[in-house]
């Protein structure tokens, strides 16, 4: 869904080697999230997730979630 709507992958910026995506992608944090205090760094194309809707921008935060039992299955997106 982040690359549908936002046009560019979840990881992008912190994807510089595989170790720093392995990072990223194994977080539990969505580092995109506007919310939070630090952004990745340099033009990573597609939109700015300042267009997200606030509850789009929750899906997303559950969406990265370690837990899987938190992340919203597809009916919860449809919506």
């Amino acid at each position: 869904m982040h690359e549908i709507i936002l046009l560019k992958h979840p990881s992008a910026g912190n994807d510089d080697t595989e170790a720093d995506f392995q990072k990223a992608m194994c977080s539990g944090k969505w580092l995109m999230d506007p919310a939070a205090p630090e952004q990745p760094k340099g033009n990573l194309g597609g939109y700015p997730t300042t267009v997200l809707s606030a509850d789009l921008a929750r899906l997303f935060r559950l969406a990265v979630s370690l837990d899987p039992r938190m992340r919203p299955p597809a009916e919860t997106w449809e919506g």
